[in-house]
């Protein structure tokens, strides 16, 4: 790591981009008196997040003619809406397809992938689930809130591809902006330097913890492993979860970015139930100028006089992108779509798979119920003794799941590096047809060898001292095809991790960054979308790989740079406005 060498420059350009994109401050200082006096979640773990409600009564009152429209109103969308609102001058449209339902549960899009041989044997014809929430707050509403950043080498590495901006010195000031760290345990001087306060996204330790978790981090201390902030040193380290989460409820990034603020975003109107088809983009001077949506059963086309920027996520991002004609040429004439641009949308995707083969018993009894279970501590190691350390292998992760008042938890597993990659492509050219999704898990036969080393680290684990005591009695899972194998044989892993198994977290890569060149990317550094003006995307399509971070906090940290891309590009609202 260069945690150590590198922290007073980390620091200064930290100081410096937070103090670069507070240039137009008074709007930034109202919006934290306006969260700090008036914003006040319920305590209530059980109250459903309400969603914010729409600036206009009716569809009928939406403009025509908005400065920039936003794609989708999930975790980058709402970022960017409320980044762009910030200037009051532009006028924003935020269209989002899903809604709270009556009850006020948010939904999922219930995506799943097609059939394959190789994972996901245990879910109905072998079709694994994507994550994919739909409503405002998109996957914030159903993820597991699991805040993980990611390695500095990681973000490094993107800038050695030809994304120089994307360096992790220079994420860093959007981290510390975004993030409101409670850590109520250390206060280490380096620490304090390396994490943010006071910005929009709470994120909270866990408070309250299960003492078999503590077990858990002493053994992992024992066989090497480091008690540290996994989001500032990323290997060989464990830690208490953190988790994006106030007063026991789960913050969405609309919670964040954009519930507190409704009343000064007089500028920012905000459509929901709102599906968009197409993206409109002149076939002459290959500038985007617009959507066309369906709204309350009519279809609209509204236009963008500045940019229309595309945060509908990993799969709706390139699904809408085929649709417009922008994507592999071959596929598109092959369902008569007029060709925009020839670019590899959907061509790649990463996933990663996770599995919970470990499930044990202990000798514990428990005086009182509790939680049913919950995920608590993440360790983060590398099983290749002559790797680099920086780059952790395998993520394992402690879940506490007592029941009927004893004491028993699991331990999963992610391989964080895997070389089989996924695709999808279009069904069809139908826009509420859903793209085919092929998710490739375990194809390449070196992931489950991998698996395999990380299910030994598993039980190096177990068998330390600090579990020795508690008496620990497997638990055979109820897998049929597994059920004649002997436990703890090879075979018998591998059978269990293909049909328990499941995506570990939304995709990414879908369409990625880089230069033209290279004929792999979709988008800029700037995130524009290569050949056509006017069009940006910012979600996870655009990731480039990030070993042990979760997609949550990378999400968050992309939207927020963009934000400053998109207002760089724009003199932050000092350009001559064109008049329609």
């Amino acid at each position: 790591m260069h945690w150590i060498s590198s922290s007073p420059f980390l620091i200064v350009s930290a100081i410096a981009g937070i103090a670069q994109s507070f240039l137009w401050g008074p709007l930034y200082i109202k919006k934290q008196q306006w969260l700090h006096d008036n914003f006040v979640l319920p305590t209530t773990p059980s109250s459903p997040p309400k969603p914010p409600p729409s600036s206009l009564p009716d569809a009928a009152s939406y403009r025509t003619v908005y400065d920039f429209i936003v794609v989708g109103g999930g975790t980058a969308g709402s970022v960017i809406a409320s980044r762009l609102a910030e200037l009051q001058q532009w006028n924003i449209l935020l269209i989002e397809a899903g809604d709270a339902s009556k009850d006020g549960q948010y939904l999922s899009w219930n995506i799943r992938a097609e059939p394959q041989m190789q994972s996901c044997l245990g879910d109905h014809d072998r079709r694994c689930e994507i994550p994919s929430g739909k409503g405002l707050g998109g996957n914030t509403l159903i993820n597991n809130m699991l805040y993980v950043r990611g390695s500095e080498e990681d973000y490094d590495t993107w800038a050695k591809q030809g994304n120089k901006e994307w360096a992790y010195r220079n994420l860093l000031p959007y981290f510390l902006k975004l993030e409101n760290y409670r850590n109520n345990v250390s206060t280490v001087f380096f620490e304090r330097q390396q994490r943010g306060k006071g910005g929009p996204v709470p994120i909270l330790r866990m408070e309250e913890k299960s003492s078999l978790v503590n077990t858990f981090v002493a053994a992992c201390n024992r066989i090497g492993l480091r008690t540290a902030d996994y989001n500032t040193e990323t290997n060989n380290t464990v830690d208490y979860v953190q988790v994006t989460n106030r007063r026991g409820r789960r913050i969405t990034s609309t919670d964040a970015y954009i519930l507190p603020y409704k009343q000064l975003f007089t500028n920012l109107h905000i459509m929901t139930s709102a599906r968009v088809t197409k993206v409109l983009i002149n076939s002459r001077t290959k500038q985007a100028v617009g959507v066309k949506v369906i709204v309350k059963g009519q279809e609209r086309k509204i236009r963008a006089t500045k940019e229309v920027i595309l945060s509908a996520g990993p799969i709706f991002t390139p699904h809408l992108l085929l649709l417009s004609g922008v994507g592999p040429k071959e596929q598109l004439e092959a369902l008569g779509i007029p060709i925009r641009e020839d670019l590899p949308v959907g061509k790649n995707m990463n996933l990663r798979y996770i599995s919970f083969p470990l499930h044990l018993a202990t000798n514990r009894t428990l005086t009182t119920a509790v939680s049913p279970k919950k995920l608590e501590a993440l360790a983060f190691v590398n099983t290749e003794p002559q790797a680099k350390l920086e780059n952790p292998s395998h993520e394992i992760l402690f879940q506490y799941e007592p029941r009927n008042m004893r004491e028993y938890f699991s331990l999963g597993l992610i391989h964080l590096q895997p070389a089989s990659k996924g695709f999808l492509k279009l069904a069809t050219a139908n826009p509420m047809d859903y793209p085919l999704i092929y998710t490739n898990f375990l194809n390449h036969p070196n992931d489950m060898e991998e698996i395999l080393r990380g299910i030994a680290e598993c039980l190096k684990i177990l068998h330390s001292e600090e579990f020795a005591k508690l008496g620990l009695r497997t638990r055979k899972l109820k897998a049929p095809p597994c059920d004649q194998l002997r436990y703890g044989t090879d075979e018998y892993w591998r059978c269990v991790v293909r049909h328990v198994g499941h995506a570990a977290d939304q995709p990414y890569g879908t369409c990625p960054m880089g230069s033209r060149e290279n004929g792999q990317s979709v988008v800029s550094a700037e995130l524009k979308v290569h050949g056509i003006e006017n069009l940006r995307i910012v979600d996870a399509s655009v990731m480039l790989p990030v070993s042990n971070g979760h997609t949550q906090a990378t999400v968050y940290v992309i939207a927020e740079k963009a934000s400053d891309l998109i207002k760089n590009s724009w003199d932050w609202g000092n350009e001559l406005e064109r008049r329609l």
